[in-house]
């Protein structure tokens, strides 16, 4: 069962989460191009709508299941008979036994 974050916790999260992204705004000649655009539009922000969008995240990230990223990533792998296999590869090449000294 999942337990909510604690209320000091999500406002820590939330004053951290502000500060980095208003860091950032100062240094954005440096990030890579999309990057760029989510800290050029955190920029032009009130703060009030900073408040309201970490609030967001955090309420969203609450929403999420634990290990959602690891289910995700899972796939079914298909395993195959070695036999079955070697029939559909290409023939090996056979080495000459004889070899060039380096001298």
């Amino acid at each position: 069962m999942e337990q909510p974050i604690p209320s000091e916790f999500a406002a820590f999260v939330h004053d951290i989460a502000t500060r980095a992204f208003d860091n950032l705004g100062t240094r954005v000649r440096g990030l890579e191009t999309p990057l760029r655009a989510v800290v050029r539009s955190w920029s032009k922000l009130s703060r009030g709508e900073k408040a309201r969008l970490v609030d967001e995240l955090i309420t969203a990230a609450q929403g999420l299941p634990e290990n959602a990223e690891e289910k995700a990533a899972r796939r079914p792998v298909k395993r195959f008979d070695p036999e079955d296999v070697r029939k559909t590869l290409p023939a090996k090449k056979k080495k000459s036994g004889t070899r060039k000294k380096r001298s």
